[in-house]
């Protein structure tokens, strides 16, 4: 895979498949990025999204920064951080990453990840208006004798440890 030219194509999904669900954290991010971001994603609009189950999206955002309206960009549910003793160590969360997973269909679970890992935060300016890097990398779970599958677990190994421990300090409703 090429990899995307600006922040909001990290989220558009390879040909044939769609965006099935996904675990995002960074400092902040806006209504317009995500409904945005989502609509790329999910190759439907908020009102198609508003009427399916969801979410698509968890967020987690620094706990200092503005929460946006989960109303205005639906499809994600943003997890509120809580008082855990791990916050007293962080005081900006500068981490930008994103777990996204793709499959065929809405309903049987994709075997397509793709890591995101950039210097941007989920809103519009530095989608459009920034200079950021953006890097990802796709990973078929399902290919077998592929020389980079190894390292590709082991990053996507990686990042669900990451996303398991940053867990530990958000309320997962």
């Amino acid at each position: 895979m090429t990899g995307p030219r600006t922040l909001s194509e990290a989220f558009t999904p390879p040909e044939g498949y769609l965006g099935q669900d996904g675990v995002m954290c960074a400092l902040s991010a806006t209504e317009q990025f995500l409904d945005e971001c989502l609509t790329a994603f999910t190759g439907k609009s908020s009102r198609q999204r508003g009427e399916e189950p969801g979410p698509y999206l968890f967020l987690m955002l620094d706990r200092a920064s503005p929460v946006p309206d989960g109303r205005k960009a639906l499809g994600v549910h943003l997890l509120p951080w809580k008082g855990h003793p791990l916050w007293r160590n962080v005081l900006v969360m500068h981490a930008k990453v994103s777990l996204l997973r793709f499959g065929l269909s809405r309903s049987v679970p994709g075997n397509l990840f793709r890591l995101v890992v950039s210097t941007a935060n989920w809103n519009e300016a530095s989608a459009k208006r920034q200079l950021e890097l953006v890097w990802s990398m796709d990973l078929d779970i399902s290919l077998r004798g592929d020389p980079f599958r190894d390292q590709g677990v082991s990053d996507l190994a990686a990042a669900r440890q990451f996303f398991k421990a940053l867990l530990q300090m958000y309320h997962q409703q």
